[in-house]
């Protein structure tokens, strides 16, 4: 679905979807308009999945609060091994706070 201008409403849509779904299990949604409530979905089912190795959230328009709440979900899921964020708004804080994550998470790449 890369490239796909989705937005928020196809993500939370989409998000929907992949919360029963075992099999999906790279999700690449790079360039697609993902802002705060599309990011707030993504880290929902971040927290029940664990389904999901490969996320590729790069392009968007997430910004920092909506980034610290996927980085909080990543501390709740065991499966994700790769995570792409970059070229979105996240700033300073999200940065310091996916590097306490790492210290804790051998998974991610």
């Amino acid at each position: 679905l890369a490239d796909c201008q989705i937005a928020d409403a196809g993500a939370i849509t989409l998000c929907e979807a992949l919360r029963g779904n075992r099999a999906v299990r790279r999700l690449d949604l790079h360039h697609n308009a993902i802002q705060m409530t599309g990011a707030t979905a993504i880290a929902e089912v971040l927290m029940v999945t664990s389904a999901i190795t490969h996320l590729d959230l790069q392009h968007n328009d997430i910004m920092a609060s909506a980034m610290d709440t996927i980085l909080r979900a990543l501390s709740m899921n065991e499966s994700l091994q790769s995570l792409l964020i970059g070229n979105n708004l996240i700033g300073c804080q999200p940065a310091i706070t996916l590097g306490r994550i790492l210290r804790n998470n051998d998974r991610l790449q």
